[in-house]
């Protein structure tokens, strides 16, 4: 096939000058390797392609075109067969070693001419293997990219000759890696279903296109199978090649913008290109826009338009009318509306109808709403013989669908009851009455104007009441509201089984059916139940955020305020506080309401907030307690978190928080933490993490603070071992050598031997600063000796 024009070549004349001298070619390794390698942009499916492409052109001039390719794939390489007439060895080296020349150039139905498609293997190895049998005699050809022999450039040698009885040519391409034999056989599907070639794939026929059929009309839709089409909307297909169209030509945009937006999803225009109308770039991946393939693209782009776009009002009558031919009013009643599941071609459509029959099954907004309106009623008017003229007459009004039957239901509801006499006990139930806060229920005078899907059950009922529960209690939802109608017959508490009989019959001949009520059935008299003794949640059931348990607490000392959100226990606080916490006061009552707060306050219990913030307040002037509060709020330092602080004064709390020996050592005091203080501690602990604003606590109690009353008079008890901020180096930088130490950096938790290494070190140091202080004034080797240490 041919891939660029003569004329095309002679591009101008110039007169007068010198003697013409021509161009040419570099004979170098590097220059092979880009038109072997470089030259493709997706290597693997250009050798993919290439080798295909030319195994189906054998079987074109072999005439075996109804017979497939074999190609065979594994882990290990893959290998392609054809079965044309073969290559004999005087011609080998003639196409498969010279860039540039081809056999196809001058054929129409062949694809190729650039003389570079056979070499497409080195893209992806290389080397490879060329079989060929011809002629009764096979020949095996070792080829590679380069050798020492050819100066690095591609070379072939022959392996083997031996006698045959086959034909045709075999290429054996090596697997570089297992993992790429998926990716080779994905291309293999994509290239043999968008070339329309015949391939088997490990003896499985892989599924492809006829495009002969397209070949004349000049275009058609291919279904994407593979996901593989999504470089352009349109395609064109040159030979057994589909190319993307795709250019910056803005007249070449706009149309293929126009096409795109008028074929939809879910398939693509392809165009048939007649042989020797365009031209492709040397790697066949993409096409190369000169004037002639514009001309060409423009002109079939032209005509698909122009012919889908013509064919679209009938394929929509034809679409439509598949569609609804089993329309009925039950369908419509329902709003089940016809889908529009025609049945077309798989894989390609050629005809017009076809195409545009499959564009308005994907994309119906191609045929206006009053014509798809009008099929709708044709498919009704079909199906509904006795409703014939008065759905003539809405079509013809060009009502919409629900208000006909709605019309046409109200129409027998109210033939109905005056055929029973109860024209005022005719009911309508308008479920969509709660967006607009009106009542609901309302005689059929009232609600004759209501729009909404009318029910086809009627119900029967002694009162409005009563109809009412029916009614709601018949929704699959009864607190959901929707645009929704039913219909109802108010008969009085004990009408006749003759009259209910005679509404049952009616209602059939009227097409409803009925739901009665029982009005047989006596109500029970109402025997009260002893009131059952109201139960709490408890915090023990609840050490996490869970599902509601049964609430089984029937009486507590303390509890506390949470919610119920979406079925869980929201408590407000985490595990380890709850365990705390419930270990202080195990059997925490947990309320929801105001009332279960005031129930149990009238029982006596008390919010265990309060609770806590009482026992702290007996312990502010407690000793033992201010000291344990200092040590664990760091107070005993001032400004010892500060940036610019000595480190010596981090040093001096942390120590003195790992064990209450070091603590009395650092800051000396007569005091012993005990048990007092443990209990105390988890106190604090608790009511700093108490969630106090979920809780209804009286004022006094929200404006106490225990802890900083006991903080404050901490300060006053131990002002003396306070070490302000301008003395931490005076008073603890005997601890400096401990700065970064494992004893400060490691884990609070101390053992006694270690605890007695540690008291030893501060008890030295302590020493040895106190003996530095005394003897810092009197020489200057005191002061050497100081700055040594």
């Amino acid at each position: 096939m041919q891939v660029s024009q003569i004329k095309e070549l002679d591009t101008h004349a110039v007169i007068g000058g010198g003697k013409a001298r021509s161009f040419s070619m570099a004979d170098s390794a590097e220059f092979f390797q880009v038109l072997s390698s470089t030259l493709y942009r997706d290597k693997k499916r250009a050798m993919i392609r290439e080798v295909i492409c030319n195994g189906w052109d054998a079987h074109i001039i072999s005439g075996r075109t109804d017979q497939p390719l074999e190609i065979t794939l594994n882990d290990n390489e893959i290998v392609f067969r054809d079965f044309g007439p073969g290559i004999p060895d005087e011609l080998i080296v003639p196409i498969y070693c010279v860039y540039g020349a081809s056999t196809k150039v001058k054929s129409e139905k062949e694809t190729g001419g650039f003389g570079l498609g056979s070499k497409s293997p080195f893209a992806y190895s290389d080397h490879f293997t060329v079989t060929s049998c011809h002629n009764g005699i096979k020949n095996v050809y070792a080829l590679s990219r380069g050798g020492v022999a050819t100066d690095g450039r591609p070379e072939i040698r022959t392996i083997v000759s031996v006698p045959t009885t086959e034909t045709g040519i075999t290429v054996t391409v090596p697997l570089h890696d297992k993992d790429d034999r998926a990716e080779f056989s994905r291309h293999i599907s994509i290239v043999t279903y968008q070339g329309g070639m015949k391939v088997k794939l490990n003896d499985t026929a892989l599924r492809t296109l006829d495009y002969d059929p397209a070949r004349k009309q000049g275009f058609c839709t291919v279904d994407d199978w593979f996901g593989a089409m999504h470089e352009a909307p349109v395609y064109l297909l040159y030979g057994t090649v589909l190319y993307p169209v795709s250019t910056t030509d803005t007249e070449v945009y706009k149309a293929v913008r126009d096409a795109g937006e008028l074929i939809g999803k879910n398939h693509k225009l392809v165009l048939v290109a007649p042989p020797n109308s365009v031209g492709v770039t040397p790697s066949r991946e993409s096409l190369s826009y000169t004037d002639m393939t514009t001309d060409t693209i423009l002109r079939l782009l032209r005509r698909a338009h122009k012919s889908i776009q013509a064919a679209l009002p009938a394929a929509g009558k034809r679409v439509f009318a598949e569609a609804t031919k089993d329309f009925t009013l039950d369908h419509a009643r329902s709003s089940d509306m016809p889908s529009l599941l025609v049945s077309f071609a798989a894989g390609i459509r050629v005809e017009p109808l076809d195409i545009a029959g499959f564009i308005i099954q994907n994309e119906p907004k191609h045929v206006r709403d009053r014509v798809k309106l009008n099929y709708y009623y044709d498919g009704l008017i079909k199906n509904s013989r006795d409703l014939r003229a008065p759905l003539r007459k809405a079509r013809w009004l060009g009502q919409k669908i629900d208000s006909t039957i709605q019309r046409y239901d109200f129409s027998r509801f109210i033939k109905l009851a005056m055929k029973l006499n109860l024209l005022d006990g005719a009911m309508i139930y308008d479920d969509g009455e709660d967006y607009f806060g009106s009542t609901r229920l309302k005689s059929i005078r009232a609600g004759i104007k209501s729009c909404g899907d009318i029910d086809r059950c009627i119900f029967i009922a002694p009162n409005k009441r009563e109809l009412t529960s029916m009614i709601v209690a018949h929704k699959e939802d009864p607190t959901e509201r929707t645009e929704k109608l039913y219909l109802g017959f108010v008969v009085g508490k004990r009408p006749s089984e003759a009259f209910l009989e005679r509404i049952d019959a009616l209602s059939e001949k009227f097409r409803f059916y009925t739901d009665e009520y029982d009005f047989a059935f006596e109500k029970p008299k109402l025997v009260r139940a002893k009131k059952p003794t109201e139960t709490f949640h408890n915090l023990d059931d609840y050490m996490d955020d869970r599902s509601v348990v049964e609430a089984k607490l029937e009486s507590a000392r303390y509890f506390m305020r949470a919610y119920i959100h979406h079925g869980t226990m929201r408590i407000g606080i985490d595990e380890p506080f709850r365990y705390r916490l419930a270990k202080l006061f195990p059997g925490i009552a947990v309320v929801t309401t105001k009332d279960q707060e005031a129930k149990l306050r009238k029982a006596g219990a008390i919010n265990v907030f309060e609770e806590i913030n009482r026992r702290l307040s007996k312990l502010t002037k407690n000793r033992e307690v201010q000291y344990g509060l200092m040590l664990q709020d760091h107070a005993f330092v001032e400004g010892w978190e500060n940036y610019y602080a000595n480190e010596c004064g981090e040093v001096a709390v942390k120590l003195a928080n790992k064990d209450p020996d070091i603590a009395k050592l650092i800051f000396p005091d007569r005091v012993k933490l005990g048990e007092t203080w443990e209990e105390t501690k988890r106190l604090i602990s608790v009511a700093r993490n108490f969630p106090v604003n979920a809780q209804e606590l009286p004022i006094e109690v929200r404006c106490a603070d225990p802890i900083s009353l006991i903080l404050e008079n901490a300060q006053k008890t131990f002002g003396h071992l306070i070490v302000k901020y301008v003395h931490i180096e005076e008073r603890l930088g005997y601890l400096s050598m401990l700065v970064n130490s494992n004893w400060v950096n490691g884990s609070l938790s101390v053992s006694a031997e270690r605890k007695e290494r540690l008291l030893g070190v501060i008890r030295y140091l302590q020493r040895c600063d106190s003996k530095s202080k005394l003897t810092s004034d009197n020489t200057n080797d005191a002061i050497a000796q100081k700055e040594a240490a």
